[in-house]
């Protein structure tokens, strides 16, 4: 959940901040901050590294928040 947490705020600040995704540079930036995460704290956003690079922060906003959303359910679904 700490990982969807995080990507909450970074495409918060993103968004704020008007943070142009499309730049190959900033594609850059985006992969090494994500893939720089350890794999065992944050398993989504390592994993969809290459994805969340290039994606605008309202995207980013909202596969944070669909992330923090499905950790919540999976918490809360009984278990068979």
């Amino acid at each position: 959940m700490a990982g969807a947490h995080r990507a909450l705020c970074v495409g918060s600040v993103q968004f704020n901040l008007g943070v142009d995704s499309g730049d190959p540079e900033e594609q850059r930036m985006r992969r090494r901050l994500y893939g720089s995460l350890a794999p065992h704290q944050y398993p989504v956003l390592v994993a969809h590294a290459e994805e969340l690079s290039r994606v605008g922060s309202r995207d980013e906003f909202e596969f944070g928040l669909a992330a923090l959303l499905d950790a919540i359910e999976a918490r809360i679904t009984p278990r068979s």
